[in-house]
């Protein structure tokens, strides 16, 4: 622990759950970690936020905390690399997916219009940021709307087309048939460039807290629904349910459940099972 606020800590188990090895990262201020994956060359990468200063703990750099902080591990836990992205404004880590061994692509909520990040739309965007095997940004680009756009589960398809799972209240720039309140949004871009977007929901508050790659190259959506109309059909006003949601390729609708009862409900992750399934 590098002071007294939370660290991000990082667990490697075998097996049995025995540990392997553990890691603190973090400054002095709060840090959390929201997703990490095994990467090609045996490491680990992580994706979270920062909330400490330039040369505090392990953060050589920040711009204006809350930053983007990726963390580059070896295969026992030691720190290679790590980067911060951000701005003046919030920049929150959510997603990683590897592409090429050692390059790796960030979603990233961002209030941020400024520093690294250009081209915000209003509110919070969408920052999708490319970095190369040396670990330098290729691109950055953010989608969105004018209003708040966040989360975001990165992916690639079975087309090698990078997908994101996200949240939009908006209903312009990059979003079109938004429904009410907010809306689970799924893209598609090649690079820099959006191919495809499209909204799921009903006219009150839908939520997606994770997106995957399922069987015949679509997509698996878990996360909240208060919705009583359209995809969703929950079961109460006002109170969320669990909602899980399946695309085709296109990222066509194909079926959705709402789970729960009378309080709230909240599913934060789903996958496909062996046998054909979703747990």
């Amino acid at each position: 622990l590098q002071g007294s606020n939370p660290d991000i800590w990082v667990v490697k188990t075998d097996s049995s759950g025995n540990i392997l090895w553990k890691k603190c990262l973090g400054g002095g201020n709060f840090e959390q970690g929201n997703e990490i994956m095994e990467t090609k060359d045996g490491g680990y990468i992580l994706i979270g936020t920062t909330n400490s200063l330039s040369g505090d703990g392990d953060i050589s750099f920040a711009y204006n905390p809350p930053d983007a902080w990726a963390v580059k591990l070896d295969s026992v836990g030691n720190l290679l690399w790590e980067k911060t992205f951000g701005g003046y404004l919030g920049d929150f880590g959510n997603s990683v997916v590897e592409g090429d061994t050692n390059e790796f692509y960030f979603a990233i909520s961002s209030d941020s219009n400024d520093s690294i990040i250009t081209g915000n739309h209003g509110f919070q965007d969408l920052l999708i940021a490319k970095l190369d095997a040396s670990h330098n940004i290729v691109w950055q680009k953010c989608f969105g709307g004018s209003y708040n756009d966040w989360g975001g589960s990165i992916y690639f398809d079975a087309n090698n087309k990078i997908k994101i799972g996200a949240n939009t209240e908006s209903n312009d720039f990059d979003i079109s048939n938004f429904s009410g309140a907010s809306d689970i949004w799924l893209f598609t871009i090649d690079s820099t460039n959006l191919e495809s977007s499209i909204c799921f929901g009903g006219s009150s508050y839908d939520t997606d807290r994770k997106t995957h790659l399922i069987s015949g190259n679509g997509s698996i959506i878990a996360g909240t629904s208060s919705s009583t109309n359209f995809q969703t059909n929950c079961l109460n006003t006002f109170k969320s349910d669990f909602f899980i949601m399946t695309t085709d390729s296109l990222g066509n609708f194909i079926w959705s459940k709402c789970l729960g009862g009378s309080e709230d409900d909240i599913a934060y992750d789903a996958i496909e099972t062996s046998d054909g399934g979703y747990i």
